[in-house]
């Protein structure tokens, strides 16, 4: 799930270096919605990670993702370049927070594979 989110979210920062003046407005009020809740979610599951490993990059995620979606609320569609690159710069922290984090699942989970082969 992880890593469909963080293709998502490095798809649309391409789409909008791409594109930026397409239906800029949309897309901003859009990518803030997804944000928030995405956010929301992402600190909602931190507690309920199973051992501490991961928990403090899944609460970095939601604090960038829950952060910048209510910044982007207050400031509102004034701007819709500076907000096109603010998501950008959204999309490529978040995104790298979270791959960062599928990263260290999969080793530990290749990790944990091999001593169980071991043991056996």
């Amino acid at each position: 799930m992880l890593i469909l989110e963080d293709s998502v979210n490095l798809a649309a920062a391409a789409a909008v270096l791409v594109w930026q003046a397409v239906a800029a407005v949309p897309l901003v009020q859009i990518a803030t919605a997804w944000a928030v809740i995405t956010g929301g979610m992402l600190l909602a599951a931190a507690p309920r990670l199973s051992g501490s490993e991961g928990r403090w990059i899944l609460v970095l995620a939601g604090v960038v993702s829950a952060s910048w979606g209510a910044l982007l609320a207050a400031i509102g569609a004034s701007d819709t370049r500076a907000m096109g690159l603010w998501l950008v710069a959204y999309a490529l922290i978040f995104g790298g927070t979270l791959a960062v984090l599928a990263g260290g699942w999969q080793l530990r989970q290749g990790t944990s594979t091999t001593s169980a082969a071991s043991d056996s």
